[in-house]
């Protein structure tokens, strides 16, 4: 016998890991930036960010951090910190980065705290002197000074020059704590940032089992990781080379490294960005050279990608999924409108900038607390418990405390405690009547502070069993709801 069970589909409503805004305060250049909390349209193109004015002036190296709401935290060039109001943060000169090095630091959230910040600055390796001081890490206390943050550590050193100017902040598997990965010729050093331990006392080193061509400029350019962190691409500028590979966020590992020869290409590749999947590159090169784009697949199996003759001098991913490009020397803004579909959408925004750029855009550590629903079963049965669950990721920007769970039929809010370390969050709830219920977790951070950008929304789908009258049905659902019960 034929038996056939219509039952409504469960619609599920997920939280984009560009969502997130963090990253919403860019400042680069000889005092230009965009800020993503404003959008407007431009030229026919929606949610465009406005253009401000920073209090940077850097050829190439610049870094920002903002909190979960948009707010700006900090920014520097690797040499001077400044606090969310543009002014120098106390203590915040004399860091050792350089704002000529290509990626001249990073900002990462300490583990274990809510409050301080780990800045990692890099010097540049191009007319370095026996003064350079390599790969340092200092701290930063937003709780000081109203919120306005002090410098408590500064320049502690965590590898000596000479080395290469890229630097990357990789959240760990456990959800809390941090890889820093740098790569210096053949060898990628990582460290683990802990709760615990802070920085590891010495880097795992991996060697990639060949050296690039070695002279200064050979230290040029950046490191880019994929939004899952999985995937990670570097080129060899003077080699004219993109190294490509795999990263183990469980145990930071650095493996399948490959390089791919571009010596076809007309100029040296310099700055990157992966696609929001991380299934394509668009890679830079020396100064107003070309953008080219190319799938992740295609740059490992020895292909170069296709040149768009767009004269980008570098790229960064934003917080709405886009990837938005400079020119040196000049205001125009680019916008790669369709990252995931291969890139072929670029729009040129002419004069957009306050000021003009350099090379460099802002590096970011770019995981931080997201949290999306887990597919629940199709169904389940009136009378049984459902299985609701959700997925975290965190980087210690707003961490919740706690969260609350509203079922969506009327019952009292339920409250569940925030775990370090923890990445799934699951309630059983019954609902006594069948229909469809609106399910809404609510992470705060404390007391009655509502981290409301994080809200995560999903629904079950419950069905009365008992009205089906064909036993053989009615017993098959049945112990569908029992299964699900007991999952």
């Amino acid at each position: 016998m034929k038996r056939t069970i219509l039952i409504l589909c469960c619609i599920f409503c997920t939280i984009a890991i560009y969502a997130q805004k963090e990253t919403n305060w860019w400042y680069f250049g000889s005092g230009s930036g965009l800020n993503f909390n404003e959008l407007s349209t431009i030229n026919g193109v929606e949610n465009m960010p406005k253009a401000v004015r920073g209090p940077l002036n850097t050829s190439e190296g610049c870094f920002t951090l903002s909190d979960s709401g948009g707010n700006l935290l900090m920014s520097s060039d690797g040499i001077t910190v400044y606090n969310k109001q543009n002014q120098q943060m106390e203590n915040g000169s004399g860091l050792l980065g350089h704002s000529s090095a290509t990626q001249s630091g990073i900002v990462i959230p300490k583990p274990g705290s809510s409050t301080e910040y780990y800045i990692v600055t890099v010097a540049v390796r191009i007319g370095e002197n026996a003064n350079a001081k390599g790969i340092n890490y200092s701290i930063a206390d937003l709780s000081a000074n109203g919120g306005l943050g002090k410098i408590t550590t500064k320049n502690v050193q965590l590898l000596p020059s000479p080395l290469d100017e890229n630097i990357a902040g990789i959240l760990n598997a456990n959800g809390k704590d941090f890889w820093l990965v740098h790569n210096t010729g053949r060898y990628f050093y990582v460290w683990a940032i802990t709760a615990e331990a802070g920085f590891s006392a010495t880097p795992q080193i991996y060697d990639i089992g060949f050296t690039p061509v070695i002279d200064a400029s050979a230290a040029l350019g950046t490191l880019k990781f994929s939004s899952d962190n999985t995937r990670f691409a570097r080129p060899n500028y003077t080699g004219k080379q993109m190294i490509t590979g795999f990263f183990d966020t469980s145990t930071g590992v650095v493996s399948g490294v490959k390089t791919t020869n571009l010596a076809s290409i007309s100029t040296k590749p310099y700055a990157l960005e992966f696609s929001p999947s991380g299934e394509y590159i668009f890679y830079n090169t020396s100064e107003s050279g070309p953008m080219y784009r190319v799938s992740f697949n295609d740059v490992r199996n020895g292909l170069f990608g296709i040149n768009t003759t767009l004269p980008i001098s570098n790229v960064q991913l934003s917080p709405d999924g886009r990837i938005y490009g400079i020119k040196i020397n000049t205001s125009t803004l680019y916008v790669i409108m369709n990252p995931d579909e291969g890139g072929t959408d670029i729009r040129t925004m002419d004069n957009f900038l306050v000021a003009n750029a350099g090379y460099g855009l802002p590096t970011f550590a770019a995981s931080f607390f997201n949290a999306k629903p887990v597919s629940p079963k199709a169904f389940t049965c009136a009378g049984y418990a459902a299985k609701l669950s959700i997925e975290t990721s965190f980087a210690g920007i707003d961490v919740p405390t706690y969260f609350t769970w509203d079922f969506g039929d009327g019952s009292s809010l339920v409250t569940q405690t925030f775990t370090a370390g923890t990445t799934t969050y699951t309630q059983k709830h019954t609902y006594d009547t069948a229909g469809t219920y609106n399910i809404t977790v609510t992470p705060y951070k404390t007391g009655s502070t509502m981290l409301a950008d994080k809200v995560v929304t999903f629904r079950a789908n419950i069905v009365n069993c008992n009205i089906v009258s064909n036993r053989m049905i009615r017993d098959d659902m049945l112990n569908t709801a029992r299964m699900n019960q007991n999952q």
